[in-house]
C-alpha cells in the first residue's frame, strides 16, 4: 500500500500549479509520490492516479458500486483547476 502526500502549504493558483499537481513534480517544497489521491466536490468523486498523470471522476451516487468505475478524463488539468476553489476552501 501506497499513501500519497502533498504539503500542506501548496495551493493551486494557476493551470501551472494543476500541471504540477498532476505531475507532482519534485522540486524544493513539494514532494514526489507514486500513489493515488482522492478529493470530491459538489458532485463528483476524482482520483489522481500519480503513475500515469490521470485523473478519473464518477457521480458521487456510485460511490460504493463496484460495477461503476472511475471514468478517465481527457483533460485531467482541466478537471483539477476547475476544483480548485472547492478543494482550496475546505483544505486550506
Amino acid at each position: 500500500m501506497e499513501i500519497a502526500i502533498y504539503p500542506s502549504q501548496f495551493k493551486i493558483r494557476s493551470k501551472n500549479d494543476a500541471k504540477r499537481f498532476l505531475y507532482m513534480v519534485e522540486e524544493r517544497g513539494f514532494g514526489k509520490s507514486s500513489g493515488e489521491i482522492y478529493w470530491f466536490d459538489d458532485r463528483n468523486d476524482y482520483c489522481l492516479y500519480v503513475n500515469r498523470q490521470e485523473v478519473g471522476s464518477r457521480p458521487q451516487f456510485a460511490r460504493g458500486n463496484i460495477f461503476f468505475p472511475y471514468l478517465i478524463e481527457t483533460d485531467p488539468v482541466e478537471i483539477i483547476w476547475k476544483t480548485r476553489r472547492w478543494i482550496n476552501a475546505q483544505k486550506f
